[in-house]
């Protein structure tokens, strides 16, 4: 099974205010508490780092974080 924490964060394009961008992560710490991620999300969005191909900033104020479990099961 693999693990990896989805962050969510809101749209900063006005003509599309309802967009997110998503960043996962893999290896991650499964003790993290909800404050230690919502406060490390609010320094990524900050950073203004991530950018369109426009040179927009992707990273609006964080919305959610959740970790994902996936299983994979070979079929043959």
């Amino acid at each position: 099974m693999t693990k990896v924490l989805k962050m969510v964060f809101e749209s900063t394009n006005a003509e599309k205010p309802n967009q997110t961008s998503i960043l996962k992560m893999a290896d991650i710490d499964e003790s993290l508490t909800s404050e230690r991620v919502a406060a490390e999300m609010a320094k990524l969005a900050s950073f203004n780092f991530i950018v369109d191909g426009k040179g927009q900033v992707r990273l609006g104020k964080p919305k959610s974080a959740s970790l994902v479990t996936t299983e994979k099961r070979p079929v043959f």
